[in-house]
Parts: C-alpha cells; structure tokens; sequence
C-alpha cells in the first residue's frame, strides 16, 4: 500500500472517512509507503512480504504497517479456508508496476492500494462488473484486476466452472483533473475547516498544514500567505460515473448503492444511475435503490451490514466527536422493504470503526470485524454487535483487522465471492 507523497486538496476530504485513531495514523504516515522498513524496499521492483517485512512495526519507523496488514489478510483467509472456501489472492503491487501503467508523476500524487477488491468489482448473478472507482488514489488498483481476469478467462474451462461469468466494464473515466492543476491555496493552520480536521483529541494537531517546494515567483506571499501548491484542482466525484464496490449491498431483487456526499472518496449518484439502466438493459429485474449518506461515511458496508434474510446490522444511531455533532450517517430513510427487517442499531461512529463490516459465510455463521485500536466506547459496541448476533443463533468469528482498518476497509472490503445465488 502507499499514501500519496505530496498533498492535494482530496486528502482534507479523504481524512474525513476515518476516525479518531485511524486518522491520527494516517495523518502520521502521510507521504510514507507503508512497507519502507522491509528489506529491499529501496529497488523499485521490489514486493512487499511477510518473509522481507516485520510482523510489528519498529520503533523507528511507526509507519511501516505491511506486516500488520499481511498479518490481518492471512488470518482472514486462513478462517475463510477453515469453512472449506477456496481462495484466490489477488497480486501484489510493485512500485514499478504502478509507474509503468501510470507514470511516476501520477503514482507520487495518487499513491495506491491493492487490499480492497470489493471496491473494485461486483458480481451481479453470472456478469462481474469492473468499477471505476470515485477516489483518484484507488486508479492503479483497475488494472491489476484486469489483469487478473485476463489470465482467468485464458485457463480452459474456466468460464463454466463460474457459471458462464461474462465481464462488463464501467465507462473509463478521465482522472487527469484529480491529478493536476495551476497554483492553489493550501488549507492554513488558522482554517477552521484545518483546524477541525487536523486537532488531535489526545493534544496537539495532526501537523497536516503544508507548505510545497514551489519557486517563490510562482506563489507569491501576498497572495498565498499559506503557501501554495501545483497539483490538484478542486475536483468532484459526483461528476462522474463512479461505483466503488463497498457501497453495494444485494437483497435479492433489491440492490442498495450508497453514495457519500463527501466529494473525493466513494460513489456518485451518476453511478448508482448507470447500475440501474444497465442492470436493465441485461434483463436483470433489480430494484437499485440510492442510498445518500454523510460526507464522513466512506462506503455503505461501513455503516449496514445484511448477515441473512431478515437481518440487518445498522449504524443509524447518531454519534459526537468535536468536527461532528449529533452526526448520522443516512441522510434519507431507507427503502421500505427493510421496515420488516429484524435490526441490530449501533452508531455511526462505530460504523466507521468497521462494526458493520461483516462477511456472511452462510446464514448461520457470520465473520465479524473487530479494531483492537478502538476507543474502549467503541468496543463495546463492537461486542454489543457480536453478542446480538449471537442472540439471534448466528455462530460468529471475530478478526481483528485495526490496521486495515486505517485504510479505510475491513473484512467485506478484503474480499468478494466469484459465484453468487441467483435469487
């Protein structure tokens, strides 16, 4: 994984998904790769692994969490094995790989991710749609899945043995505009839009306020007393087509596609509408319903969770912290047809903390998310979650993925089943 090495105006957006402590780390490793302690990290070919990378990170280097992640990942396949699942890893992500399809301008500005496939995919009876996704820093991820599909399809049988899959693709959307741009303002320390975002509840700031190298005659101090940056435009998701897989929840006919009002990260409503039209022109009978959420709500699977038939996990209940009073996460009420639907309530908060993000292995047993860098609060309600669950016969194993979590996933993000009941 890699955080973008130079500051734009998405980042002040993209730090609004996550909470307390998974922003106080992301805030902290801004501008780091994550796997910059491994051995070898310096040759740009190189591939993270457990055997090159520390299982903890050390203390001279807070911001090297592969080993974490990894760590997380393979627990999670190892239970998802356990249940008699196949598995299929997705590749990994070399520095040289991402600058030959990209360009290193572009990798130094975006970064990218390669931990999240949910996002980038859905599979919609036998069609797998590939997504493009709202968030700039997510590009290089598409064709790594591409190529995963490409390999897929070339093996004999292979199409059969997955119920005949055919792929389609969303339309190509053009990044350029979240990419680069004239000279603009940067945020100053003294904006209240900086300072609710950059304050650390434990004392001090996060030290996000910036200043870029730029030559003086190009930002002058009279006109950008905070100094100045050539990177990205203000740019808007909402103005393209674009469908992240983490807003997608399937009820049978019924299809919910979330949609955050937050401009940088996640889907648009524009997507949500080319899901309907073109689920209808296949002759798929699905009801898409659009699901507007807070602009501090990533995905929809942060905040709903639908373990089985007649179950929902919500966090519906609002929640505080100092940018986000009496906060919720669901702008509009939700479709009708989950009225009758047994509930599980938490709050939102607890959501962003990956609560809601669950994987069903069947509806008698439910893979639950738990972040052991929580607030105790939160952990609680995390254990409130687990133990209702249960209540209601539902056999759970409970994974800690507190490092994905800073990443902004969990769980349902880490993954995505290939074959789908066609009800």
């Amino acid at each position: 994984m890699f955080f973008a090495n130079q500051a734009t105006v998405a980042v002040w957006q993209a730090l609004k998904i996550l909470p307390g402590h998974d922003k106080q780390m992301a805030a902290a490793c801004f501008g780091k790769r994550n796997f910059e302690c491994c051995t070898g990290a310096e040759d740009p070919h190189f591939v993270p692994s457990l055997e090159t990378c520390p299982v903890n990170p050390p203390a001279s280097d807070s911001c090297c969490t592969y080993g974490k992640v990894a760590t997380e990942a393979e627990n999670f396949v190892k239970a998802l094995k356990a249940e008699g699942i196949d598995v299929i890893r997705g590749d990994e992500m070399s520095v040289a790989t991402l600058e030959g399809n990209w360009g290193k301008e572009v990798l130094g500005i975006q970064g990218a991710m390669s931990i999240f496939p949910r996002d980038i995919m859905q599979v919609v009876n036998n069609i797998v749609i590939q997504h493009m996704l709202g968030g700039s820093n997510r590009r290089g991820e598409i064709y790594m899945m591409t190529k995963r599909w490409r390999e897929r399809f070339g093996q004999p049988g292979w199409q059969e043995a997955v119920n005949g899959v055919q792929v389609l693709s969303m339309p190509v959307r053009d990044f350029s505009e979240q990419n680069f741009g004239g000279c603009k303002k940067v945020i100053g320390c003294d904006d209240p839009r900086m300072t609710a975002i950059n304050t650390n509840p434990e004392g001090g700031d996060y030290g996000l306020c910036v200043t870029t190298n730029i030559k003086p005659e190009q930002c002058p101090e009279e006109k950008y007393p905070h100094g100045c940056t050539c990177e990205t435009p203000v740019y808007s998701k909402h103005d393209d087509i674009n469908v992240e897989g983490g807003d997608i929840l399937m009820f049978g006919k019924h299809i919910l596609i979330g949609y955050s009002a937050n401009p940088s990260m996640g889907s648009s409503l524009k997507g949500v509408e080319w899901y309907r039209r073109t689920l209808k022109a296949l002759g798929l009978h699905k009801q898409v319903h659009a699901i507007p959420m807070h602009e501090k709500i990533l995905h929809l699977d942060l905040v709903m969770a639908a373990p089985r038939e007649g179950l929902i996990i919500i966090a519906d209940l609002p929640w505080d912290e100092q940018d986000c009073k009496g906060c919720k996460a669901f702008l509009a009420p939700l479709p009708k047809f989950l009225d009758d639907y047994d509930k599980i309530h938490i709050s939102g908060l607890a959501g962003m903390y990956m609560a809601c993000n669950t994987l069903p292995v069947s509806p008698n047993h439910l893979m639950m998310a738990n972040n052991s860098l929580a607030p105790n609060h939160i952990i609680a309600e995390i254990n409130y979650a687990v133990a209702e669950v249960h209540k209601r016969g539902i056999k759970t194993t409970v994974i800690d993925m507190a490092y994905h979590g800073a990443f902004g996933g969990a769980l349902r993000c880490s993954s995505h089943p290939i074959r789908r009941d066609e009800k």
